[in-house]
């Protein structure tokens, strides 16, 4: 059985609220493909968006500071 908007918004929501960022995007995705003025959709997929986008790119950054600290040789 195929799930509503409603029910997709809510595993994403649930995804999201549990730390699942790359599940809740990929849910919030379809739902703004199957209805793309649900605004609950577009506001929880900014947030998982920016989320993801600073993962990406300060984590590296964060990783090599604090493994490799100035003063330390490589």
């Amino acid at each position: 059985m195929p799930s509503t908007v409603a029910d997709l918004l809510q595993q994403a929501i649930a995804a999201a609220k549990a730390k699942r960022p790359a599940q809740a995007r990929e849910l919030l995705m379809r739902i703004v493909e199957l209805d793309d003025h649900n605004e609950q959709a577009w506001l929880w997929l900014s947030g998982v968006v920016a989320g993801l986008l600073c993962i990406y790119l300060f984590l590296p950054a964060e990783i090599l500071y604090y493994r490799y600290r100035p003063g330390d040789r490589l």
